[in-house]
């Protein structure tokens, strides 16, 4: 399962950017996906592996395997590569490792993403105080 995002009056060629963080662990030709980038995600960046497909020359962007991403960069392009019927992102999102038939449906994994150079909502960002206030009880009993 993997969701397929095209654009009203074509897709071809705009960015493709990184869900989040972490390592690319594979790219390059895939069958089916002409072109993809697999990337592993890290607890601390939210773990599991997106996957990236149909993208034309995965490489255009400089990028490598075995290097670090951040969560909002532009990784690739979009394109018809492999078994596409035209232009279009196919993104699929894994729990943990990439493994056919583990992903997940990605549009509510997907739900309350920003886009690349947003920030994070005052509301959204966690109460730091309460955090230390939370610690200290733990370490030293409550008030």
């Amino acid at each position: 399962m993997g969701q397929d995002f095209g654009y009203p009056g074509g897709s071809e060629g705009r960015k493709i950017y990184a869900c989040q963080g972490g390592i690319i662990q594979y790219i390059g030709a895939a069958t089916g996906f002409g072109q993809w980038i697999v990337i592993d995600h890290p607890t601390e960046a939210g773990s599991g592996t997106t996957v990236y497909g149909h993208m034309w020359d995965a490489f255009a962007t400089g990028l490598k395997r075995g290097q670090w991403v951040d969560a909002g960069q532009h990784i690739g392009y979009v394109g018809a590569n492999g078994q596409a019927t035209g232009p279009h992102l196919h993104l699929e999102v894994h729990p943990s490792i990439w493994l056919p038939g583990s992903q997940i449906d990605p549009l509510p994994w997907l739900a309350g993403a920003l886009w690349p150079g947003d920030s994070v909502p005052a509301a959204a960002q966690p109460d730091e105080s309460a955090l230390w206030d939370d610690v200290l009880e733990q370490f030293l009993g409550p008030r």
